[in-house]
């Protein structure tokens, strides 16, 4: 049979328009910015099976290195999923990611989403394990049309998305992570596991994981912004949902109360952040390197003043040499018992 194709472009050699000027927007990748027009085609519902369990398992390769993976519908109503890399063990690295078309697929510089997938899966990689679960919630929950009529509206006004969305009558975030939870609790329960180790920066997620009884202990994902726009809509994720933004300084937080950690790692204690210094950066010296630190400093200090004596007084070099290695001796002496 033969199948009509609808071309939304040509209509007997002219330019169609199928489009709302509300959806006109700009969209920016690799520095450079274009013009992006988006539109509602027509509904169509195609239906797959997807086997639950080890008869969905195969080999997932990326970058020279494969993984098992399984696949597992979430039964969310939006066709989400649940990979499973390898076997799940207790503390197993999770990330909880929506659909986001313009920063996973068409690269775009505008926000964060994936150079946080692309971390995600390098960790997991890394790790030898993980779950990614990938909810079918584009624009915030809203759909691709509301986020691009969303870019639209602020480029108009100076807006960010989010008061863009509630401006145009939707739900500035409308995603929920209650099914993820449920699911991600049915695997953990399969395996006899209990803790987890939550790849966000986001404390809806964790909240959401946290209801279901898992322990958590959630690692921010640090990306660097890759636009002004990007930078702007990180900030806007703080302001607007209090999420965490990991920096070079402190992280921003939900909560105010903070307890200084050794490991990058923030953790969870019944709601309550306990962690801190997510930016990776060393921690502050001790008491003992502060000693050491001091300690070479007068030793080099000995040493210039020697260097000093012998090009100064080449008659009495040998003495000056003398009397320096006895000083330098003493010097070492005291540096080996601070150590």
């Amino acid at each position: 049979m033969d199948t009509e194709r609808f071309d939304p472009w040509m209509d007997d050699g002219h330019s169609v328009s199928l489009l709302s000027d509300d959806t006109t927007h700009e969209t920016s990748r690799s520095g450079h910015t274009l013009s992006l027009d988006t539109w509602r085609g027509a509904t169509s519902t195609i239906t797959e099976p997807t086997p639950a369990g080890h008869d969905t398992e195969h080999t997932f390769s990326r970058r020279g290195h494969g993984l098992p993976l399984r696949v597992f519908e979430i039964g969310d109503g939006q066709h989400s999923h649940m990979l499973v890399f390898g076997e799940p063990v207790q503390d197993c690295l999770v990330r909880i990611h929506s659909r986001c078309l313009y920063g996973e697929s068409l690269r775009s510089d505008d926000c964060d989403c994936g150079p946080e997938l692309d971390k995600t899966l390098d960790m997991i990689q890394n790790a030898g394990g993980g779950v990614l679960i990938y909810l079918e919630q584009e624009g915030r929950g809203e759909g691709l049309i509301a986020k691009a009529r969303g870019y639209h509206y602020s480029e108009q006004h100076g807006a960010d998305t989010f008061t863009s969305y509630e401006a145009l009558g939707y739900s500035a975030d409308a995603r929920s992570y209650t099914k993820a939870a449920e699911c991600l609790h049915a695997l953990l329960t399969s395996h006899g596991l209990t803790k987890i180790q939550l790849l966000t920066n986001n404390p809806a997620k964790a909240g959401a994981v946290r209801a279901e009884g898992i322990a958590v202990t959630v690692v921010p994902l640090r990306t660097v912004p890759l636009s002004a726009r990007a930078t702007s809509y990180l900030e806007a994720k703080r302001r607007h949902r209090q999420h965490w933004i990991p920096t070079d300084n402190a992280p921003w937080a939900l909560e105010s109360a903070w307890a200084p950690l050794q490991d990058p790692v923030m953790t969870t204690d019944h709601g309550t952040l306990v962690g801190a210094d997510v930016s990776g950066e060393l921690s502050k010296p001790s008491e003992r390197n502060r000693r050491e630190i001091i300690g070479m400093v007068v030793l080099m200090a000995i040493l210039a003043t020697v260097v000093v004596l012998v090009v100064v007084g080449h008659a009495r070099a040998a003495g000056t040499a003398a009397s320096g290695g006895f000083v330098l001796t003493l010097a070492g002496t005291w540096f080996a018992r601070r150590r």
